[in-house]
């Protein structure tokens, strides 16, 4: 990972093919976000996310399915979403890279880097 990676919980609105879905930010970077959800895409699935973060900026991606964490993945830690999945961003407005690297540099506690 080359981005700060920060903790926030915010609603996610994403889509994949013709479907729409909800789910929930758990930490995000300018590079991507791991996206809290019950409804998974295969690796390699192009989708569209939309979320605020704070104060109130609105992000506007596309991105990559990179990997996924299913409820059945025996090696979950207690304090990580149960299922969802890693994506990477493909294609970020400046406006929106500008809020999220706003966000890391202001975090109390960046998340340390895999």
């Amino acid at each position: 990972r080359r981005a700060t990676r920060v903790r926030i919980d915010v609603p996610v609105l994403y889509y994949c093919e013709d479907r729409s879905c909800t789910g929930r930010s758990f930490d995000v970077s300018s590079g991507g976000m791991f996206l809290a959800c019950d409804e998974l895409f295969p690796v390699g699935s192009e989708v569209r996310v939309f979320f605020v973060v704070p104060p109130c900026q609105d992000v506007h991606a596309a991105a990559v399915v990179r990997w996924i964490r299913d409820k059945l993945d025996s090696w979950i830690d207690e304090r990580r979403p149960k299922q969802g999945m890693g994506l990477s961003f493909t294609a970020l407005t400046g406006p929106a890279t500008q809020a999220l690297l706003t966000l890391a540099a202001d975090a109390p506690r960046a998340l340390p880097r895999r």
